[in-house]
């Protein structure tokens, strides 16, 4: 049976159900760094384990009533083998460290992916370990981390080993990092030992990128689009007096030649539009088609390297045209209401 399927079954098991809740309730909301200690590392039999439990008692009554040398020597040389698997399978997991957790902002309609870092600390590799989310075995990912080096005298050096997962359903907002399940059943498959970690950490999530109106780079909404006379790379007006400070390849010397003052050639040159993008001016039924509209004028203009501005209710941004620009209008909006 798969992996994720044999996690499926003990899920659904009251009895392992309430072992959940309990250890949910005694799990840390703490910032990274978070260490995986004893007390908070559980330990459990699988299917598997709990099979060949049953096999070990009947060959345990078997021997006793035969009084056969040969099946207890068998019987006691397969416990200790489950005892070293459980003792490794509780070595496996216990002091590896959650040195810290992140994730780049999103907009709504994307997963979120957030970037766990752990730092292995002993000399003793780490196998197979399932890292995810709590109550959700979609991840059929298993990762490896090798044991600690020393170089030289006592020099020890650490290395993060990351472990990508994504989170499928988000909403608008600020989210949190759900709380995280360490598993591993590593060697023999006999014991499922886990740990429960709510680190606090949250990420922006922008609104998703939804509406009807698309974004005219040539200006269709709240355009102010404006000829300046002024020296550029347009299309020739004129002359004017030379003024310190211009170029002198703005001068034209033929003509300054027949008159007794510089001249320099003025040059009409076309501003790109400056985009309005208001709140209070959008026709949408709710709030949040309002905040998806405005995300997605805000990230095409953006995209397009176009001049614009953005009103709320409370707040108003720009003109610019920027990646900063950008960042606090999406953050504005992400945080609205």
């Amino acid at each position: 049976m798969p992996l994720a399927a044999l996690r499926r079954v003990s899920l659904t098991r009251p009895l392992t159900q309430r072992i959940h809740r309990a250890v949910s309730r005694r799990a840390r909301n703490l910032a990274p760094p978070l260490t995986i200690d004893r007390r908070h590392l559980y330990i459990l039999p699988t299917p598997a384990g709990w099979f060949l439990a049953a096999i070990l008692v009947v060959l345990l009554l078997g021997a006793t009533h035969y009084s056969n040398s040969l099946a207890f020597a068998l019987t006691f040389w397969l416990a200790a083998i489950v005892l070293v698997s459980m003792h490794r399978a509780h070595a496996n997991v216990l002091h590896l460290v959650l040195t810290s957790v992140s994730a780049e902002p999103v907009f709504a309609d994307q997963p979120l992916g957030w970037v766990l870092a752990f730092e292995n600390r002993s000399r003793r590799a780490r196998h197979a370990l399932w890292i995810g989310w709590m109550h959700d075995d979609t991840q059929d990912i298993m990762h490896y981390f090798p044991g600690r080096k020393s170089s030289g005298r006592q020099h020890k050096t650490n290395h993060s080993h990351l472990a990508f997962i994504k989170q499928a359903r988000v909403r608008r907002g600020r989210m949190t990092c759900p709380a995280v399940r360490i598993e591993s059943r590593w060697p023999l498959g006999l014991f499922r030992v886990w740990t429960e970690l709510h680190p606090i950490s949250d990420v922006l999530v922008y609104p998703a990128r939804r509406g009807n109106a698309n974004l005219n780079p040539t200006g269709a909404h709240n355009k102010n689009g404006q000829s300046q006379s002024r020296c550029g790379s347009g299309e020739f007006i004129g002359h004017r007096s030379y003024v310190p400070g211009d170029s002198l390849r703005q001068i034209d010397w033929k003509v300054s030649a027949r008159r007794d003052e510089l001249l320099v050639r003025e040059l009409a040159e076309y501003r790109a539009p400056r985009l309005v993008f208001s709140f209070e001016t959008l026709n949408a039924p709710d709030t949040e088609t309002r905040l998806s509209q405005l995300a997605l004028w805000v990230d095409a203009a953006a995209s397009a390297g176009l001049e614009y501005s953005l009103r709320l209710p409370n707040a108003e941004f720009g003109p610019a045209s920027d990646a900063v620009h950008r960042q606090d209008c999406l953050k504005a909006l992400a945080l609205y209401g």
